[in-house]
């Protein structure tokens, strides 16, 4: 695969992002940062104002289509640092935090998927069931924790508990 430069979408004729993850300006290749997380932030300038962006998210925004307008960049190898654009798909906040628990093993309450008892829904996160019920997330995580037997009458588990998965879009 050869490098392709694009325009930094934002930043038309100041920035340009290439398939390989890498950032330049008209001078130079800019320098990355890991932002703590694993996800390589890159600083960038327009008219006197400075901002730290997602590198994945530039990549993702200037090479892959996105139909659906889902909201993540999902890193298809579970490295964060890999921004090559093979490696990136765009995908909702259930997808990203299901491939996250699935492929690496990620544990945080916040990538946890649970699913609703009741309806067998499954949800990629506490966040994504309240949005969805209209449930308070603390009250959902607290039946996922075992504090609460229900939220509003509903019952929750964790995922690990369940033999099958359903989807649900």
């Amino acid at each position: 695969m050869t490098e392709e430069w694009r325009d930094v979408i934002g930043y038309e004729g100041l920035y340009k992002v290439s398939n390989f993850g890498r950032i330049k300006n008209r001078r130079r290749i800019k320098s990355q940062q890991d932002n703590g997380k694993g996800y390589m932030i890159v600083h960038l300038s327009k008219n006197a104002k400075l901002s730290w962006c997602l590198v994945h998210r530039l990549v993702a925004q200037a090479f892959i289509d996105n139909p659906d307008n889902k909201a993540t960049v999902n890193h298809k190898d579970g490295n964060r640092a890999n921004n090559k654009v093979d490696n990136l798909e765009w995908a909702t906040y259930s997808e990203n935090n299901l491939h996250s628990y699935r492929s690496n093993g990620r544990n945080s309450a916040l990538a946890i998927p649970i699913y609703c008892i009741e309806t067998g829904k499954i949800y990629g996160s506490s966040y994504e069931a309240s949005r969805d019920t209209g449930i308070s997330q603390s009250s959902i995580n607290r039946c996922v924790n075992g504090v609460f037997n229900s939220a509003n009458g509903t019952h929750w588990g964790l995922l690990s508990n369940r033999k099958e998965i359903i989807y649900v879009n």
